[in-house]
């Protein structure tokens, strides 16, 4: 006992700063987490401390009253700064984070309350080991629910596919904000805890050294899990202990540790999925599918084909919707127009894409196809016109609103979630029908439990749809071309779109899969829902579509059933191509 209390007497401060960098370290994978290369983390480390330490020392605050108080300090400047500066990104909300812990670290260096350049001193001594410790299981224990939840899944696709995220029904805006908030609260809680530990405060701990240091703690340690950042900070904790006679040289080490580290180990040194190559262990096999399909329903035409869209907005749940006869018209698009400066991509743009109808849009390549659909969608404002989906206008509404009101998409280059897995990825698109709160979240409730369930099987159904499920728990970057395209698909499916805009579907498929997947979006067509297609395979959509509109250097230039079209002289010499031409001859 006497060796362990000599042990404890000498390297207890050690210990206890390496459970304060392991709270920034989480604080850092947060914001990381979602994308975000923010190094605000420092300045809300440093509100928390001084918040904490003035209510205590000036105030006689109890110890629990003034952490809790330090937590939220920051968390209020968080979201204060966080709605106009988190709409940068990359170096950009860098430059502007660290812009702002320069101001915050000025503005207390010239405050009489908080001491000046001299520091706050004689802060009572409250933190206790167990404090630290506690705090430290509750923070990793939360962030781990959360990692395996919807909002994990969400912060996942935000970081590698903003603009497919936003189209799979996720607010990028709000998630980003929660992260910036929660990081905050966590850093200001290491904050707290380091004041009434150390005794005595400065402004010099809480700038730019300390904001880099914290990167370099969870990029060192890896983002990948939550082990990582608490390796990183043990290890940098640790490491000026062992090079001492390096002291003054700090930041030049540190810096050259995080240049190594991006270099050769870029998903840092605690990466599961290197370690079980290293071991030789293959991924793990994909879960079995459920008895019957699960809490999803028995199979994927029978859950999702027998039942149709409803009229509400936000679809809370997963489960089946009664059939609804449709309106005559689902999609209107009238008089639109696109500019880009000078130059004109639509002009007046206009038709109508029925209820129960598959309608096909083409065009030669640049004729604005994919513009419309990124108006549809809201990624593009028009300059003129309107567009209603079932009486509603869609001007002015955000991509993840007109998700969630029944529009989904798949794109010409295919956007999927490469490093999340096949699962995961149709799990993201039903994002906005798996409602559980966070208290549910935090204490795993059986509604949380049931409706990640019910997400999964239904998520299992549709991969098994399309073949997929034997590859359920495989990297989506490991799918072949037309894999993917079937992923995409799937995962647009689970957003349970009462219209599915499809980019070129069949690009990367052979002639049987063409065939499979024509029969199946009948199907889809014949239970209700509409079907809007661009595609270049003239046989798929002369073949699959009820209605065909032409586009051409931004106009539409004929309308009609594929028989029409296939026959329309303006179609043949714009698109199509005279036959005269065809073989040779003259124009």
């Amino acid at each position: 006992m006497e060796g362990l209390s000599d042990f404890w007497s000498t390297y207890s401060a050690l210990i206890f700063t390496v459970g304060v960098n392991g709270l920034l370290a989480l604080s850092i994978w947060l914001t990381l987490a979602c994308g975000l290369l923010s190094l605000a983390n420092a300045a809300f480390m440093g509100i928390g401390a001084y918040v904490a330490a003035l209510l205590t020392l000036k105030l006689g605050w109890p110890f629990a009253a003034a952490l809790g108080t330090g937590a939220l300090a920051p968390a209020v400047v968080a979201l204060a700064i966080g709605v106009p500066t988190l709409r940068l990104s990359g170096v950009y909300l860098a430059m502007a984070t660290l812009a702002f812990g320069e101001v915050t670290r000025v503005i207390v260096l010239n405050l009489e309350i908080t001491g000046g350049p001299e520091g706050l001193n004689g802060i009572p001594l409250a933190t206790e080991w167990w404090h630290i410790a506690a705090i430290l299981a509750v923070v990793v224990y939360g962030l781990a629910r959360l990692r395996r939840s919807r909002v994990g899944r969400a912060f996942e696709a935000i970081k590698e596919d903003e603009v497919a995220a936003r189209l799979m029904g996720i607010d990028v805006d709000r998630h980003k904000l929660f992260a910036f908030v929660l990081g905050a609260v966590i850093a200001g809680l290491a904050g707290g805890l380091n004041a009434h530990y150390t005794f005595f405060i400065s402004p010099q701990e809480y700038g730019f050294e300390n904001a880099v240091d914290l990167l370099t703690m969870a990029v060192l340690g890896g983002i990948s899990t939550l082990i990582g950042p608490l390796v990183g900070a043990t290890l940098l904790t640790l490491l000026p202990e062992l090079l001492r006679f390096l002291h003054d040289y700090r930041s030049a080490v540190n810096g050259v540790i995080l240049v190594l580290v991006v270099l050769f180990l870029p998903t840092g040194i605690w990466d599961p999925r290197r370690i079980r190559a290293w071991w030789g262990r293959k991924d793990l096999p994909p879960s079995p599918l459920p008895e019957g399909g699960g809490d999803g329903g028995s199979s994927l035409r029978d859950s999702m084909l027998k039942t149709a869209p409803d009229s509400g907005s936000d679809g809370d749940s997963l489960r089946s919707r009664p059939f609804v006869e449709p309106a005559a018209t689902m999609l209107a698009i009238s008089k639109v127009g696109k500019s880009f400066g000078g130059l004109r991509v639509l002009e007046d743009v206009s038709f109508d894409v029925p209820s129960r109808n598959i309608f096909g849009l083409i065009g030669p390549n640049g004729a604005g196809k994919t513009t419309v659909f990124n108006i549809v969608t809201g990624l593009l404002p028009p300059t003129l016109g309107s567009i209603t989906f079932q009486g509603r206008d869609l001007s002015g509404t955000a991509p993840h609103l007109i998700t969630r009101l029944g529009i989904a998409r798949t794109f010409q280059n295919i956007r999927i979630f490469k490093q999340m897995t096949l699962l995961e990825n149709v799990m993201v698109g039903m994002h906005h029908l798996i409602a559980y709160g966070p208290l549910a979240l935090l204490f795993a409730t059986p509604a949380c439990r049931s409706a990640e369930r019910r997400a999964r099987a239904r998520a299992l159904e549709l991969l098994s749809w399309l073949k997929l499920e034997h590859k359920a728990n495989m990297l989506a970057d490991n799918l072949s071309y037309g894999d993917q395209r079937k992923l995409e698909f799937a995962r647009a499916l689970a957003t349970e779109p009462k219209l599915l805009l499809l980019d070129e579907p069949v690009a990367g498929m052979n002639a049987a899969e063409k065939t499979v997947l024509m029969e199946e979006i009948r199907n889809i067509r014949d239970r209700g829902y509409g079907v809007f297609v661009i595609e270049h395979d003239m046989r798929f959509v002369m073949g699959l579509c009820d209605r065909i509109a032409v586009l051409n250097f931004g106009r539409i230039i004929a309308e009609g059933s594929p028989d029409e079209i296939r026959n329309n002289p303006d179609v043949i010499e714009a698109y199509l191509g005279r036959e005269d031409e065809a073989e040779g001859g003259p124009p």
